[in-house]
């Protein structure tokens, strides 16, 4: 596999206004300090150590500079791919310059550019996620490299970025693992153009503060020992963060303009004959808002558009109308035009698909902390949500489609960040529906039906996946998904369908199995276990001694899941009768609701089981009173026997909750559209 050092241009977080198309070479500018000395080459674990990693980084009224050098020794023949070297970077934001590239070996330095130059081209090399980044590469081959070498290079990239030339923004990261080497994290500037910045992990008190600038220096760091399962406004690692913003209005005002100037319909275009053939077609702002979200998301497939610095600036409607494609940035503004041609207020909102915004209050304000932008808009009055990347689901929903916590509203005045309630989930994010006919006898094959019906992400991924599969491909994929050909004896009817009106998946078996009877004891004939009527305890919350053992836990926030059973029974003969030994439940550990209730009725043996997150963090006090009731938790696998002599002939309803009545069985429900036996009352 080829090995790279990729230094990317990219690193404020920038995308800026002069091409720069060519790799120079040159010193560094006066700004830059000299790097630290490297540590010494002593033989470390590995194929290569680093002896030095220098970063800083200056502010001017040109922009963003940064500045970048490393070195590092080579210890095997497997370090030397360290040779193959590459630099990215986006021509909109100024190229890079080389100051050097030098081997040094026995104490002598050898100057590889004295002889040799980087080579450039231009490749996409995210077509296959539909990624266009219209990054260019330039690489060099460091010409006879061997083992023992050290390897030097340093280069400054200029950074301005034309939507927000004044507001730069970004980190940098020191190391988190041991190392003998040496790092240094360096920010500096010009008079008026100092930034707001933080340290964070265990470096806050590391910063040294001299004139216009602030150094942080680790010599041969020690473990970082990030804590696990704790909320993301808790640092994962060492990092120096830094921004030209005031505050979060600041940023929203910012971009605002972005959107208002891009959501523009042109005169003459088609999509006006669009908008009036749905306002021609619809009578309500639902039907409207919806006809126009399946638009964006039917017409308009999804590409990430990084070009000319269009890492911020989304493409107007003319362009993505043109094109056909376009990323979440082009489908909003796409969006917010059709809305408000057809009277529906609307704003787009920042948010963060990678940590759902959690913590996002606990960093310095800027872009950086959003990866997303959707909708927001009034219909009939109500606030819904609408996210023209999401194929598939085109429902006019008050809840976000994600469990978003923190979010940006972009607005021409400015907006806030506004931290959103969690809500436990509505629905269950899978559902496993099991129906058993064994009524033919415990010795008879049983004709068996399983169901499960997907929502959230996974759903509109899988939904994706399936449609785009030739047949021959579908039908093994659908065997898989319901348990592999090996486990049925004879497998006849495989389907799938996709609920617009839910936004669900659903995929189904129909087949004959076999079911495991037990051997007869003294009491029962036979028994046998009932499939999804046994829960799995909730896992420890421990942590070592080295992680702060006080920071809250987080629960998954999607974590919502449920397992629907009916087995149909065979008529039990002269004084046999039925009985089950499943255990309601409805129980609280660490912020997750686990509850279960059967009823064996009619001959009909029926379950309902789930696990739900009901607080999507913990307190570590929480944590450790849920540590002690897990010794409590019934795991126990639930049976339903046929008993030898057995007079009871009532129903055997259990539950552990005032209000339940009835355990409906898998056919009595639409489990589609009304899943409220899965959760506690």
């Amino acid at each position: 596999m080829r090995r790279a050092i990729i230094l990317a241009a990219l690193l404020g977080v920038s995308s800026p206004a002069l091409a720069a198309e060519e790799v120079r070479y040159g010193d560094p500018a006066d700004w830059v300090r000299p790097s630290p000395e490297a540590a010494s080459p002593e033989r470390q674990q590995g194929a290569f150590s680093i002896l030095s990693r220098d970063m800083q980084v200056h502010f001017d009224e040109d922009g963003q500079h940064i500045f970048e050098q490393s070195r590092f020794h080579i210890q095997t023949a497997e370090g030397l791919a360290l040779g193959n070297l590459s630099i990215a970077w986006n021509p909109a934001a100024g190229g890079p310059t080389i100051h050097t590239l030098k081997v040094i070996r026995d104490g002598e330095e050898i100057d590889v550019l004295e002889d040799h130059r980087f080579s450039i081209f231009q490749r996409e090399g995210g077509l296959e996620q539909s990624i266009l980044d219209g990054l260019l590469t330039a690489s060099l081959q460091v010409p006879g490299l061997r083992v023992g070498d050290q390897l030097e290079f340093s280069l400054t990239t200029v950074s301005q970025d034309p939507t927000l030339p004044d507001h730069p923004s970004g980190v940098l990261v020191l190391p988190a693992i041991p190392s003998n080497g040496t790092y240094r994290a360096r920010l500096s500037w010009d008079e008026g153009y100092r930034p707001e910045w933080q340290a964070l992990g265990d470096i806050a008190d590391m910063a040294q503060t001299a004139g216009n600038s602030v150094t942080i220096r680790m010599d041969q760091p020690e473990q970082f020992f990030a804590t696990e399962s704790a909320p993301a406004r808790y640092p994962a690692g060492r990092i120096l963060e830094y921004s030209a913003f005031e505050d979060w209005p600041e940023v929203s005002r910012s971009l605002y303009p972005l959107y208002e100037e891009a959501a523009v319909i042109p005169n003459g275009s088609e999509l006006e004959g669009d908008v009036a053939r749905i306002m021609r077609n619809h009578d309500s702002e639902a039907e409207r808002a919806r006809a126009a979200l399946r638009l964006v998301q039917d017409q308009v497939r999804y590409v990430y558009v990084g070009l000319n610095g269009g890492n911020l600036t989304p493409a107007t409607v003319e362009e993505t109308w043109e094109r056909r494609y376009g990323d979440c940035k082009a489908k909003t503004v796409m969006l917010l035009a059709l809305l408000d041609a057809m009277g529906i207020d609307a704003e787009p909102v920042t948010v963060s698909l990678s940590t759902l915004g959690a913590g996002t209050d606990a960093y310095l304000p800027g872009p950086g902390q959003f990866d997303h932008v959707l909708v927001r808009a009034t219909v009939d009055g109500q606030k819904v949500w609408l996210d023209g990347t999401r194929h598939g689901d085109t429902r006019i929903n008050p809840a976000p489609p994600e469990p978003f916590r923190n979010v940006l509203a972009l607005t021409r005045e400015g907006a806030d960040l506004e931290t959103l309630p969690f809500v436990p989930p509505e629905h269950p994010q899978r559902i496993n529906i099991v129906e058993i006919d064994a009524t033919d006898g415990i010795d008879r094959p049983v004709s068996t039906t399983v169901k499960t019906i997907l929502r959230g992400s996974d759903a509109l991924q899988l939904r994706a996946a399936l449609q785009a599969m030739p047949q021959d491909t579908l039908d093994q994929a659908l065997r898989q998904l319901v348990g592999g050909e090996g486990s049925w004896e004879e497998l006849q009817e495989l389907d799938w369908s996709f609920d617009e009106e839910e936004a669900a998946l659903t995929f189904s078996a129909t087949g004959i199995d076999t079911l495991e009877w037990d051997k007869a004891d003294d009491w029962a004939i036979t028994e046998i276990t009932i499939p999804g009527a046994g829960l799995y305890p909730p896992p420890e919350r421990r942590r070592p001694p080295q992680q702060d053992r006080s920071l809250p836990w987080l629960n998954d926030p999607y974590r919502f899941s449920c397992s629907v059973t009916t087995i149909k029974l065979p008529e039990p003969f002269g004084a046999q009768g039925w009985e089950h030994d499943v255990d309601a439940m409805n129980q609280e550990i660490g912020g997750i609701a686990y509850w279960r209730v059967a009823n064996l009725t009619d001959g009909e043996m029926r379950t309902i089981q789930s696990t739900r997150t009901v607080l999507d963090e913990i307190t570590a006090a929480q944590a450790e009173e849920a540590n002690a009731a897990i010794p409590d938790f019934d795991n126990a696998m639930s049976q339903v026997a046929l008993r030898r002599d057995f007079d009871q002939q009532e129903d055997q309803l259990v539950v552990a909750a005032t209000g339940v009545s009835s355990v409906p069985a898998t056919y009595e429900v639409n489990w589609l559209e009304d899943t409220s036996a899965c959760r506690t009352p």
